[in-house]
């Protein structure tokens, strides 16, 4: 160990070195000066495990020796050797960060070398402990929630951290040395509340409290309360979580769910009106549409021979033109209705009923030459009655759109589409130019060349809408001239997929074969 010591005595000097000398606890090289004036330069250039230095020197005494030292040398173990035994200079001494303080009648060898290994050992121990607590108060500053630790009997705050200072606004020298209630930061009923609650419990858990920052501002605050003993004292750590965003979250989530609650009440009571309107609508305009047609029937019947043949065919075209007003009054009922009849889901054979639509269709045009091919076994959960009209529209369309075709080709069938069964009606009509692809399914749209097809434009935009409530999307692609194929899939809730073991499969599209 390398030793510095300075003694103004040479004699006391050499005695000292010889004890150390003599020491079996250790091997130590000393240097030796006079004067404290020495000692200061070789305390810049070279290190010791520990300084011996005589009480009164020449240059030097006491507690000004001390303060010279500890300011010159850092944590480095001092001792202090006396040749009076002074309690209240000793007391000083060690108030000075001293390590130890010597009588030299005292002295021997082994007094003297586990001086210094106690004096090196409680300085290592000081300095772990200096770096311990400095972590604890980077923890305790960098924590996230604002913590306060307060005495237990006057409830004065003796520290706080970087986040309580920001929460409620207070200087570190603002809040030590105040209570809560003097600094405005609680309210007294919160005090109330939480002194009880600390009091019947030991510790408090998460309680919500009303409290205001030094500006005034309110906070609601998640409080945690737990006792602590600090220097033989009780004291309260309190963690405090700031509240407020998420409570004025949940308030807003609140006021906008009360708004969406009445907006949905109002919006079915819109629906239902708009539900007797269209009804009533219907009904209003159906009853003279009927009148027309069952006069243009009577007349054809009873005058039809008397009739010339410009006037026959204006006959033929009213009775035309109530049938067509009958069927756009029909579909636009449908298309009301479905936006707002509940789904009534179930497994759906969609092959029979692409079979059962196209059986509808040829029934009215016996004598077109259609070659229909449908996949077997294509399956889904959902609505059976809209789920027909979806193939109603789909099929009617293909159906009309071939109309110049010999023979006429229309398909269903299934493939997979990003791993989800995506149904398909394809046909080798007229197609369509895919820059009006998004367009076809929004209401009334009618893409150039519609007009001979006798449409309405609301076919599509109703297969949408029933798409959708099935939680799926229906697109288009087609090339002018060579034909159109529409895709549509069908969402299956999680919990029947997991139950549902039928119609699984892929289905083979009859048009690929080979």
């Amino acid at each position: 160990m390398e030793i510095l010591l300075i003694e103004h005595n040479l004699f006391e000097a050499r005695l000292i070195k010889k004890m150390l000398v003599e020491s079996r606890r250790g091997e130590y090289v000393v240097q030796y000066v006079q004067k404290l004036t020495d000692a200061l330069p070789l305390l810049q250039t070279a290190s010791f495990d520990a300084i011996l230095v005589d009480a009164v020197l020449a240059d030097s005494t006491g507690t000004v020796t001390a303060r010279t030292l500890r300011q010159q040398c850092g944590s480095t173990p001092i001792i202090f050797l006396s040749a009076s035994n002074n309690a209240e200079v000793g007391l000083d001494l060690l108030h000075l960060d001293i390590q130890d303080y010597l009588i030299k009648a005292e002295l021997n060898s082994n007094l003297l070398s586990r001086s210094i290994c106690y004096a090196i050992e409680r300085k290592r121990n000081e300095a772990a402990l200096r770096a311990s607590e400095a972590k604890l108060s980077t923890i305790f500053q960098a924590m996230p929630v604002a913590v306060s630790i307060a005495t237990l009997s006057e409830g004065k705050y003796i520290q706080i951290n970087d986040e309580f200072a920001r929460i409620f606004e207070f200087e570190r020298g603002e809040a030590i040395g105040f209570s809560p209630l003097e600094l405005g930061i609680w309210y007294p009923e919160a005090r109330e509340k939480l002194v009880r609650a600390l009091q019947q419990q030991g510790a408090v858990r998460n309680v919500e409290a009303r409290l205001k920052s030094k500006s005034g501002r309110k906070i609601v605050g998640l409080l945690s309360m737990e006792e602590i003993v600090i220097a033989d004292e009780k004291c309260v750590v309190t963690i405090t979580r700031d509240i407020t965003e998420q409570k004025e979250a949940e308030t807003e989530i609140r006021n906008l769910n009360r708004r969406l609650t009445a907006r949905a009440r109002a919006l079915k009571s819109a629906n239902r009106d708009i539900e007797s309107f269209n009804s009533m609508v219907a009904h209003d305009l159906r009853s003279p549409l009927s009148v027309v047609n069952s006069y243009c029937q009577a007349i054809k019947m009873q005058c039809g021979d008397k009739l010339e043949t410009e006037c026959r065919e204006y006959l033929q075209e009213a009775y035309e033109g109530t049938l067509r007003m009958d069927q756009l009054i029909e579909a636009l009922l449908t298309f009301s209705r479905v936006g707002n009849v509940k789904l009534q889901r179930e497994e759906v054979d969609l092959s029979a009923l692409a079979e059962q639509v196209y059986a509808e269709l040829k029934f009215a045009e016996p004598e077109r030459p259609v070659n229909f091919r449908s996949a077997e076994g294509l399956q889904c959960y959902g609505d059976t009655g809209l789920l027909r009209i979806v193939l109603e529209n789909l099929l009617g369309n293909a159906w009309k759109w071939t109309r110049t075709r010999e023979p006429a080709v229309i398909s269903f069938a299934q493939r997979e589409t990003g791993g989800t069964p995506t149904f398909l009606v394809r046909d080798n009509g007229l197609g369509f130019d895919m820059k009006h692809a998004n367009e076809l399914f929004v209401p009334f749209f009618r893409v150039p060349g519609a007009e001979a097809q006798k449409g309405f434009g609301i076919g599509l935009a109703t297969v949408k809408r029933i798409v959708e409530r099935h939680g799926g999307k229906v697109w288009g692609e087609a090339v002018p001239g060579s034909g159109a194929t529409f895709y549509f899939t069908i969402s299956r809730p999680a919990v029947i997929e997991r139950t549902a073991g039928r119609g699984g499969g892929v289905h083979e599209d009859p048009d690929r074969r080979g």
